[in-house]
């Protein structure tokens, strides 16, 4: 006996379906441990000098407030910014993950 037609159709929309939510679980995955990865390179490469510190700054994200991220919410503008501002020197130290690693982080902070 022949499968009806909509029975193939449904079993491939699953099939895309399943490896679409799969491809976003991993990506999400991947952005949450950079983020991780960025607060830390935060903590450890004298950000808090001048800026807030990062408990702090999870808290002003919680009542989505603007913190440090104001104007340059795309990565290349955030990555521009810092590689060529004299006060973050210590960025252009960084190593490429690191930096971003960092950019993912500050990205993060920016309220929805």
């Amino acid at each position: 006996m022949a499968r009806p037609r909509w029975l193939h159709i449904f079993a491939i929309f699953l099939l895309v379906a399943f490896l679409v939510l799969s491809w976003y679980s991993l990506h999400e995955k991947e952005r949450s441990e950079a983020i991780q990865r960025g607060e830390e390179v935060y903590a450890s490469h004298d950000c808090t000098d001048c800026h807030l510190p990062a408990h702090v700054l999870a808290e002003k994200l919680r009542r989505a407030e603007l913190s440090l991220v104001r104007i340059r919410r795309k990565p290349e503008a955030l990555h521009q910014f810092l590689a060529t501002d004299q006060r973050h020197e210590s960025f252009r130290l960084m190593r490429q993950q690191d930096q971003e690693d960092l950019i993912q982080y500050l990205l993060s902070l920016v309220p929805p």
